[in-house]
């Protein structure tokens, strides 16, 4: 709860400072199980849960869990590929809401040092609670000038005239049969 009560600036960096320990973690090992990565946790951070598993077209993927100060919880996501590279997601919640997420790259066994972030974001989050923006992160994890707003009022005019069209991307699978063939078709 710390983390909430510091001024906006310095729970910001607080919380980049505890995802580039969680990723020097992510990024230096290989293989994750519960006793030999318990030994080398982040300060701060306790193992809650470790999986790995395999899916039909996908690489073998391990789910790691940990659990940090100020209510802070990590999810690492490593995608293995056969040439030894993995493919690292890294998403912190900070009081049970989504604060940053990573997107990493390792090049080989134990290549902590050639892990390369492909993409960072970060929520901020308004007095309400509310998500107001997402932030776009740099390679050291600070902040850019580009921010994505969340929920933005509507801008001000008029209407043009013409057909009205709406489109809303709900994550519906049209491949679904009661979906695909409720779907509008040309001819």
């Amino acid at each position: 709860m710390l983390a909430l009560a510091l001024p906006a600036a310095a729970g910001q960096h607080a919380i980049a400072e505890r995802a580039q320990a969680v990723l020097r973690f992510a990024c230096a090992r290989q293989v994750f199980d519960a006793a030999g990565t318990a030994a080398s946790l982040p300060s701060g951070f306790a193992l809650a849960a470790v999986e790995a598993g395999t899916a039909p077209g996908r690489p073998p993927r391990q789910h790691i869990e940990l659990a940090g100060p100020h209510d802070t919880r990590a999810t690492i996501l490593v995608d293995a590929f056969p040439d030894g590279s993995r493919s690292i997601t890294l998403t912190l919640d900070e009081a049970g809401r989504p604060r940053l997420q990573v997107l990493a790259q390792a090049s080989g066994n134990g290549a902590g040092e050639a892990c390369a972030i492909r993409d960072a974001r970060r929520i901020d989050y308004g007095d309400t609670g509310s998500a107001e923006s997402i932030v776009l992160l740099d390679a050291e994890l600070d902040a850019t000038t580009e921010r994505i707003p969340v929920n933005p009022p509507v801008p001000d005019g008029s209407d043009p005239g013409g057909i009205t069209v709406a489109h809303v991307d709900s994550g519906v699978n049209y491949l679904l049969p009661q979906i695909a063939r409720s779907l509008a078709r040309d001819g």
